[in-house]
């Protein structure tokens, strides 16, 4: 494998085995975890995986089973994160040809959830089932990171043949009906968005962090097709982390 082919996976950092006690500060235990980038390519919030024992961390009373009161640092900024069982994933700028310092820190005040992070590559499936045919009045509600670079079948949500909302161009979201309405909004640079798309039964409508006045709206057409088909959400690093997602329908 190659330098350029390790740098597009999710990269996998070393973690000190050895748990620090820091009595001082609000958390009691951390562990020192090193990111570098081997004069490949620089990222915009890369998500990255550490292999670690959360498992036994949790089982000898380190974390909380939950593990909602650990975070990861840079310096003393906590990045987006989310634990299983023997990973922690975050999300981190990362600068080509450099060696990146982060910080896991244990046993601190309980966080409310983490974000979503699916990885390099990575997504999330929602099966399909009656509840969650969108029709003709619904709302869809994403807060995260938005990658607009454009490439192709970079989806936020993606219902095959019924519903997209997706990048149509460079720093331009866009959401569609299949043979119905189609909205859009433009001049989006890279960054964090609370962006919703919704229908009323007679427009289909996005808004971009302001929820009281869309950026465009269109006469829906038809209702969304009800389609046997699953939700495919954040696909193709379109959003490295997500804070939330809400689908409501009806």
């Amino acid at each position: 494998m190659s330098a350029k082919q390790v740098a597009k996976s999710l990269l996998l950092v070393l973690i000190a085995v050895l748990l620090i006690t820091i009595p001082v500060l609000a958390y009691s235990y951390s562990a020192s975890i090193q990111v570098i980038e081997a004069d490949v390519a620089s990222y915009d919030e890369l998500s990255i995986i550490a292999v670690i024992n959360n498992e036994y961390l949790a089982d000898n009373g380190y974390i909380k089973p939950n593990a909602l009161d650990t975070r990861i640092l840079k310096a003393s900024t906590p990045m987006p994160w989310m634990v299983v069982t023997n990973k922690t994933l975050f999300s981190s700028d990362i600068t080509r040809n450099t060696q990146t310092n982060f910080t896991y820190t244990l046993g601190n005040d309980d966080e409310d959830d983490f974000d979503i992070i699916s990885g390099y590559g990575g997504y999330v499936t929602v099966t399909d089932c009656d509840d969650l045919e969108l029709g003709d009045g619904f709302e869809i509600v994403i807060k995260g990171y938005i990658n607009t670079d454009f490439a192709a079948n970079k989806n936020l949500v993606n219902k095959d043949t019924a519903f997209k909302f997706y990048i149509s161009a460079e720093d331009t979201l866009q959401a569609e009906i299949t043979g119905g309405a189609t909205v859009t909004a433009a001049d989006l640079d890279s960054d964090n968005y609370t962006v919703m798309v919704k229908a009323d039964g007679i427009n289909l409508e996005i808004y971009v962090d302001d929820m009281v006045t869309p950026v465009h709206s269109q006469p829906i057409g038809v209702a969304v097709p009800n389609e046997a088909t699953n939700w495919l959400l954040f696909q193709n690093n379109v959003m490295p982390y997500v804070e939330y997602v809400k689908i409501k329908v009806g």
